[in-house]
């Protein structure tokens, strides 16, 4: 198993899965994925958050973002040499 973050893991099989509740994200849904490295990533999450904050979102689910964000502060700071603005590696 690997742990995403509180919300997501993969499972043995490769499955990813809501960890809250073990449901398998099925296949056809569309995913989209912020890594650590993304310049862009903490003003994203960020944006998110407010958005969710702004239409009622779940309390829970924002906290387990701020974690999120955390690590994602974190990892910018100690690996400064590895932020990269997305797409300038075109895949390499």
């Amino acid at each position: 198993m690997r742990k995403l973050n509180a919300m997501f893991h993969i499972d043995d099989e490769g499955h990813l899965i809501k960890t809250s509740n073990n449901s398998i994200v099925p296949e056809d849904e569309p995913l989209f994925v912020l890594r650590g490295r993304d310049a862009l990533a903490i003003e994203t999450l960020h944006h998110y958050v407010a958005l969710m904050a702004g239409s009622g979102g779940d309390p829970q689910r924002m906290l387990e973002l701020g974690y999120v964000v955390h690590d994602f502060r974190k990892f910018s700071e100690n690996h400064p040499e590895r932020m990269k603005q997305p797409g300038v590696t075109r895949g390499k």
